[in-house]
C-alpha cells in the first residue's frame, strides 16, 4: 500500500466541505450570484481534478498494453459501474416514491448527462491519461520532449470528445486541471517553483483578487477566468496545506496520523 500523502489529504478534505457548502447554498433557495457560492464554483472542482492527476501521476505506470487494458478494467470497475448503478438502478428506483420504467432512449440520456456527470469526467480524463502515460513509458529519451509528444493524442482525444459531443466543454478545463496536478507531482522542478514565496504570495493575492469576480452564470470571459483562478487555487492551497501545521484533533478527524503513533 502506497503512503498517503498528508498535505493532499488535507486540500481534498478543504475541497469537500467547500462541495458541501456549495450545494447547501445551491439547493437551499438561495440565488447562484450569491457571492460565497461563486467564490467557491469559481475553483472546486477544478481543484479536485488537480488533485487527482497528483496521486494518479504518483501511483500509475503503465509499461504495455496488456497493463493499459488492466488500467482501464480497474477504473471501469471503481467509476463506471458505480455510475451506471447508481443513475439507472438507486436514483430512479430506490429514491423515488412512485416507479417509472425508464425507456431506451431515457437510459441513455441520461447516462449521457448523469447526475454524477464528475465520474463520466473523470473516467474520459483517466482513458486519455493512460495512452499518454503508455507513450511516456515508451519514447527515449527520458526528457521534457517526449511529454510534450505524448500530449499530442491526448489533447487530439479530448478535443474530439467535445467536438462529437461526447461530453461537455468542461472536460477541456478540467483535463488542464488534471494535468497541471500530474506535471506538479512528476517534475520536482515545477512543485519546487510553486513553493517558492514569491509565487506563493502573487498565488495567494491573485486567487482571492479574480475569484470574486468570476460569474456563475457569464461567459466565454468567466471561462477564462475559471482556468485562471483554479491554477492559483491549486498553488495557494497546494502552499497552505504543504507549510501549515494542522491541529492534532483536525489530523485524528480525518484519520491521517499513522495508527501507531
Amino acid at each position: 500500500m502506497s503512503k498517503r500523502i498528508n498535505y493532499i489529504d488535507y486540500m481534498r478534505g478543504i475541497a469537500i466541505i467547500l462541495v458541501v457548502m456549495g450545494h447547501l447554498i445551491q439547493f437551499n433557495g438561495f440565488p447562484t450570484s450569491n457571492p460565497v457560492f461563486e467564490f467557491i464554483y469559481s475553483f472546486h472542482m477544478p481543484l479536485f481534478f488537480a488533485i487527482s492527476g497528483y496521486i494518479t501521476q504518483r501511483v500509475t505506470s503503465i509499461e504495455t498494453i496488456y497493463e493499459y487494458f488492466t488500467y482501464l478494467k480497474k477504473k471501469f470497475l471503481s467509476i463506471i459501474l458505480p455510475l451506471i448503478t447508481w443513475s439507472l438502478f438507486i436514483n430512479p428506483y430506490l429514491l423515488k416514491k412512485q416507479w417509472e420504467i425508464l425507456s431506451y432512449e431515457e437510459a441513455l440520456r441520461i447516462l449521457q448527462y448523469p447526475g454524477l456527470w464528475f465520474l463520466k469526467m473523470l473516467f474520459i480524463i483517466l482513458v486519455y491519461y493512460g495512452i499518454f502515460n503508455l507513450i511516456c513509458n515508451k519514447l527515449k529519451p527520458t526528457n521534457f520532449l517526449r511529454y510534450f509528444f505524448a500530449t499530442l493524442p491526448t489533447t487530439l482525444l479530448t478535443l474530439a470528445s467535445v467536438y462529437l459531443n461526447i461530453t461537455e466543454t468542461n472536460l477541456i478545463l478540467f483535463t488542464y486541471a488534471f494535468y497541471l496536478g500530474c506535471f506538479t507531482a512528476k517534475f520536482p522542478i515545477i512543485e519546487h517553483l510553486l513553493n517558492k514565496q514569491s509565487v506563493y504570495a502573487i498565488s495567494l493575492l491573485s486567487f482571492f483578487t479574480l475569484s470574486t469576480h468570476w460569474n456563475f452564470a457569464g461567459n466565454h470571459i468567466d471561462d477564462i477566468y475559471k482556468i485562471v483562478v483554479s491554477t492559483f487555487a491549486f498553488i495557494t492551497l497546494l502552499n497552505l496545506c504543504q507549510k501549515f501545521n494542522f491541529n492534532i484533533k483536525v489530523k485524528k478527524y480525518y484519520n491521517y496520523l499513522e495508527p501507531n503513533r
